[in-house]
């Protein structure tokens, strides 16, 4: 008589169980997953917008350096994008320029932008650009920062 008493309890307990199991460990888990690819895909247009800039500065050398232009760049980008992109906040960020001297048969020697090359030697130019991206996590979760930031640099030949 006694067991048919407990084999009713174990439907209500099956059910405890589980609601404690979804809860500590099946919604932690999800969350993570979501705050995962959320940064996954900001890093992933995040390296999109970087590789825009290096068509905007072939397309335009004279123009690498402009910041103000450039933020009308990314903002057209970040039309469409989970992050928002931008330039680094840090007063006065400029793209870097850097010059090269390069030749056939031998590595590239760094050089000023008056200097002129060797014989058999091309000057070469190369802008560094730095981009950041803020993005908020859909779930916060205790040890990760909310917002995450996400970073990205990169040099292109533009001459």
């Amino acid at each position: 008589m006694h067991r048919a008493i407990f084999a009713a309890d174990t439907r209500g307990s099956i059910s405890v169980e589980l609601a404690l199991v979804s809860f500590f460990i099946l919604f932690p888990l999800l969350a993570g997953g979501w705050d995962f690819l959320n940064a996954l895909s900001s890093q992933s247009e995040l390296n999109a917008a970087l590789q825009s800039l290096y068509y905007y500065a072939w397309n335009d050398p004279t123009d690498a350096q402009n910041t103000t232009a450039l933020a009308n760049f990314l903002a057209i980008n970040n039309k469409s994008a989970v992050a928002t992109i931008s330039l680094p906040s840090t007063p006065g960020y400029k793209p870097t320029l850097s010059y090269m001297c390069s030749s056939t048969t031998g590595t590239p020697t760094p050089t000023t932008q008056g200097a002129s090359c060797g014989t058999g030697e091309v000057k070469q130019t190369y802008v560094t650009y730095q981009l950041v991206a803020t993005v908020n996590l859909p779930v916060p979760i205790p040890g990760i920062a909310n917002p995450l930031q996400l970073g990205a640099t990169g040099m292109v030949q533009i001459q």
